[in-house]
Parts: structure tokens; C-alpha cells; sequence
């Protein structure tokens, strides 16, 4: 029982997630934006 991993909501069915931080998931989101600007 002491070597029992906690799995997490990040981790499911033995998948690691990894995750992005807030200003992460904008600075791409403001990139994409740019770029599809300038398609006319």
C-alpha cells in the first residue's frame, strides 16, 4: 500500500496528460489569431 500511485485527473486509465498554464494556452491562442490575419 506505501508504494500505491495516486493517480490524479491529469493521469487517467495509465495516460499521462501533460498540462499547459494559462498564459500558455493564450500566447498560442493570440499566435493562431495573427497568423490566420494575415490569409485573405
Amino acid at each position: 500500500m506505501a508504494n500505491e500511485k495516486k493517480t490524479g485527473q491529469s493521469e487517467i486509465g495509465g495516460v499521462q496528460y501533460r498540462r499547459a498554464s494559462l498564459w500558455q494556452i493564450i500566447l498560442v491562442s493570440t499566435g493562431a489569431f495573427i497568423g490566420m490575419s494575415f490569409i485573405p
